[in-house]
Parts: structure tokens; sequence; C-alpha cells
């Protein structure tokens, strides 16, 4: 009988253990009768872009698009049959890279190969593409038609992070930022260390860079002496550690991918640039992409989750949509791309 007794205590630990960890949101998703959707988009997600009214997100086996005005499922354009690397995009196309092979390029429905880039293994940007040639050890710009021959950057390279007209280059604990926009590229000084994430602040010139905790302004010339640091802990109590930016342009909103969700700081509206003058921005409240009546939904569906990366896009109007990719370890079947709708006011898996 004590045996019994005690399987008994054990079963009912375990039960209540399960039903109470965080990493276990289906239990509250079901309590608020929301209908998860199937994924379009599964898996790690390794970029989103928006272009030409449209938006595309990679994960390691496809690239996939739709309509920033559709929220049907995503369209698959690209099946790699070879793992996928990294997407990423200038003016006129959008472009992939992958573990062998060639750098290719999506143009008028079609993928196309960029001549003389098979060992091209990193790419960034959204306005000029930059590429790494682990063979030759150099950072080129890629573009659609020829094979990269303007170097950037000579040395072994561990990643890339670029935005309107310049890219930074990380090797060990070695960072240079370059302004790319002429046939000679120039060393950018006093780029801040521990540089995590960069994007355009409203045009190629002038950019906003996540180094550290602490976003920073560059306006072409010089860096403003105004910064904002990321502060405060998640409804998990836990401290947001931001991995990524990207500015929602129609909000004046950057938004911050972290290890345990999402964060945003909004711009000034008189002065935008000036980021002293800038309030962080947490889910759930006043201002947020996510609003205060959609706050629980996301708490218990996606706040404790490493969210990386997200994108946001004006759908006319008041209307917008967030796009964010989930990584929620063990738990696999939430990581993948999830969305957010004004018009539904609900998180949901894309």
């Amino acid at each position: 009988m004590k045996t019994k007794r005690y399987i008994f205590i054990l079963f009912s630990v375990i039960f209540i253990f399960f039903a109470s960890c965080n990493n276990t949101p289906i239990f509250s998703v079901i309590e608020n009768e929301i209908s998860l959707k199937k994924f379009s988009v599964e898996g790690n997600v390794l970029g989103l872009i928006e272009k030409d009214n449209n938006v595309y997100v990679a994960n390691r086996a496809g690239v996939y698009v739709k309509n920033k005005n559709d929220e049907a499922n995503w369209k698959e354009i690209l099946t790699a049959d070879r793992g996928i690397q990294k997407i990423a995009s200038n003016s006129d196309n959008v472009f992939v890279c992958f573990e062998s092979g060639n750098v290719k390029y999506y143009e008028a429905g079609n993928w196309k190969d960029v001549p003389g880039s098979g060992n091209i293994r990193i790419i960034a940007g959204d306005n000029i593409v930059f590429g790494y040639d682990e063979s030759q050890e150099k950072v080129f710009k890629i573009v659609k038609n020829a094979a990269p021959s303007e170097v950037i950057h000579s040395g072994k390279v561990d990643s890339l992070f670029a935005a309107g007209n310049y890219v930074v280059v990380k090797s060990g604990s070695s960072e240079t930022m370059y302004k790319a926009d002429t046939s000679s590229a120039a060393v950018v000084a006093g780029l801040p260390g521990g540089v995590k994430g960069m994007c355009s602040a409203g045009d190629a010139g002038k950019i906003f860079v996540l180094a550290g905790s602490s976003i920073h302004y560059y306006n072409g010339s010089s860096w403003s002496d105004k910064t904002i640091s990321i502060s405060g802990k998640n409804h998990h109590n836990i401290s947001y550690v931001p991995l990524s930016i990207s500015y929602f342009k129609e909000r004046r909103t950057i938004l911050v991918g972290c290890q345990n969700g999402y964060t945003e700081v909004k711009l000034d509206d008189t002065d935008l640039t000036n980021l002293s003058k800038a309030k962080q921005v947490n889910p759930g409240e006043d201002g947020s992409t996510t609003p205060p009546g959609s706050a629980s939904q996301y708490q218990t569906t996606l706040g404790g989750y490493h969210s990386d990366p997200i994108l946001g896009i004006s759908k006319g109007g008041s209307d917008y949509a967030v796009f964010l990719g989930i990584s929620s370890g063990i738990i696999q079947r939430n990581t993948g791309l999830w969305g957010f709708y004004s018009d539904k006011r609900e998180w949901n898996r894309e």
C-alpha cells in the first residue's frame, strides 16, 4: 500500500511540475481558447526581409514569401537541397547563401546563381549585400551579375552585420565597421564594442547599432552621444538580453529581439534620432506592438522564448503586423515563425 501511495504522490508531483512549467505555454493557450495554426515556416528562422510589398523569410530548408497585406499561408519559393545559411537583400533582389555552392538571387520568379560565389558562406545586408568568401578570407560586395571582386575586408571573419551602406565585420574580439556606398570602402571610427545587430534609421546613410545592451545612432559622419540601454525584466522575471534589432519606420519604433521575449524602443516623435528621449516599451504596455489586451496571450505563448529575428510591417492606416522567429529549445512544437496582426490582436503560428 505504501508503494502505491508513493507512486501516486510521484505522479501527482510530475503532473503539477509540467502543468506549471514556463516551457509549456500550450496549457495557457488552451485555457484562452486560442486555436494555434500549423506552421507554414517551422524550425529556426534565419532572416526576415520586407521588399516590394512582400515579406520574405528563410529557414534551413527553404525560402518563403507572401504579400505583406495577405494573412494566408506562406508560399515556398525555394526548397534547399543543401542547408541555407543566410538571407539578405539589396535595392533590387533577395539573395541566399548555402553550406555549399553559389549564392543565389531571386528575379522574376526564378532563382539564379551569382557567378564566382561558390565559397561565399555568410551574407548580410538590406541595401547593399556583403558576403564572406571563406576560401579567400575576404569580404566582398555581392551583385547579381558579376563575380565578387570589390574587396571590403581581408582576413578571417566569424560574422557580418550590415544595414544601409554599412557593414560590421567581426573576427574573434575584433570588430570593424566600413562605409561602402562608393567604390572604395572606408573604415568608420568610433564603433561601440560588442555589436550584435544593426538596422537602417530611415535611409541608407543613417543607422542604429545594437552593441551590448545599448542602441547607438550614426548619422553618416559621427556617432551621437545619445544612447538608450535595454533594461528591465520580462513577466518571467528574466532580464531582457538583446540579440538583434530592426526599425519599424511607420511606428517610429526599434524592435529588439531578446533571449527571452522581445521589447521595443519608441522614438521621440519630434527628435527621432535623439535616443536619450526614446522610451523602452515592453509587450503589453501602452504603445507596444503587443497592446495591453493581448498581453496575457503573448506572455503565456511566447514571452519566455528566444526571439530573433523580428520584423514589423505596415498594412496601411493603423494596421500592422509583427513577425518573430521563435526558438523554444526542447519544445520544438513552438519553434518557427510567429505573427501578430493588429486587427486580430493575437499571436499565432505563421
